[in-house]
């Protein structure tokens, strides 16, 4: 257990930190007022808690001019009000709280499965953030910058403020993503939505959506944009104040599946709108959440149509007709319904 209280042999002395080094517990306490240094490529292991003070000052020392803390084990997090000056880890399977809000320079990176709580309300403020492994909790995370990258799910609330690249496949699981300021940058990139969550992502426009199979609700409190596909693998409950704008809808369910729509609310298609698994009959069903209200489903004219599937209170009479096989239609506008050519079989007595 290391501590930096200003007392002792070595009263308020300055330290550098030369080599990786590893401790139980790392505390800083305002007695302590001097300057710690980091040199270049160096991590600071911390096996336990990790509190920080104003009162003393962090630099970097190298051409890497960033420090390096992994907190490897169950760790209650006292910022203290300081920022550390770089990038953060957290490793092995186990639980941080975070005792105030904390601000780390550089990146967070994720590497075992972690659950990241708060005291009251606390908020994890970073620049990048790598998912090598699953983080779920209480603890909310803002992105101030950096990139967004890692095929593991997120399930703190995650806010967007600054300018961020978002990399590959992302995964977004219970929680609230939200949209602040800054430029976001998703050129090649998909959101996979793998379970129920609020999407406050207006002034993001997408390139691929994927909703994971499994029942979920997704709550839309800002429109939902992409320039690709949307693919929702499995039963889906849309909820909120707004609908989507994406250019191809895909419904790929394997087996039954019912997508409701928020009455009154518009939903739009620019492109393609697919919706089948066979041909031998309806196993998808689009509706209204409304027992009498429509909601509003709109293909843009001229986009392709390749749908088998039924429809209930469903209005699509704000673009082209929508041409459905094999399926029942239940108070709908501007849909076709269209079925097998039924064989006729006769016996003839000769």
């Amino acid at each position: 257990n290391v501590h930096f209280d200003g007392a002792g042999t070595f009263g308020n002395t300055n330290c550098t930190i030369t080599a990786t080094a590893a401790a139980l517990s790392v505390t800083f306490t305002s007695g302590y007022t001097a300057t710690v240094t980091e040199n270049s490529n160096i991590t600071l292991t911390v096996a336990g808690n990790f509190s920080d003070n104003t009162a003393h000052t962090w630099t970097l020392s190298g051409t890497q001019n960033i420090g390096q803390l992994t907190i490897s084990a169950a760790s209650t997090i006292t910022s203290g009000g300081k920022t550390f000056p770089g990038n953060v880890t957290f490793s092995g399977a186990n639980t941080k709280v975070l005792s105030g809000n904390w601000t780390i320079s550089g990146a967070l990176t994720v590497s075992s499965a972690t659950t990241l709580n708060w005291t009251t309300n606390e908020i994890l403020s970073c620049s990048g953030l790598t998912m090598s492994n699953t983080l779920t909790g209480t603890a909310s995370i803002t992105m101030t910058g950096g990139t967004w990258s890692g095929g593991f799910v997120i399930s703190n609330n995650l806010t967007f403020a600054g300018n961020i690249t978002i990399s590959g496949t992302v995964q977004f699981g219970t929680g609230i993503l939200t949209y602040t300021s800054g430029t976001v940058t998703t050129t090649s990139s998909t959101l996979n939505i793998s379970a129920t969550c609020t999407l406050n992502t207006s002034g993001i426009t997408w390139n691929n959506l994927i909703q994971n199979t499994g029942a979920m609700t997704i709550t839309l409190t800002s429109l939902l944009s992409a320039t690709g596909t949307f693919t929702i693998a499995g039963t889906n409950t849309f909820a909120g104040t707004f609908g989507f704008n994406v250019a191809t809808l895909t419904c790929s369910a394997a087996t039954s599946a019912t997508i409701t729509l928020v009455n009154g609310v518009t939903y739009t298609i620019t492109t393609a709108f697919n919706a089948f698994n066979s041909r031998t009959g309806s196993i998808l069903l689009f509706t209204s959440d409304h027992a009498t209200i429509k909601a509003i489903l709109t293909l843009n004219n001229g986009a392709t149509c390749n749908v088998l599937a039924s429809f209930t209170r469903i209005d699509a009479s704000a673009g082209r007709t929508i041409n459905t096989f094999n399926g029942t239609l239940t108070t709908c506008l501007n849909i076709n319904a269209f079925n097998d050519l039924k064989t006729v079989s006769k016996s003839f007595v000769q």
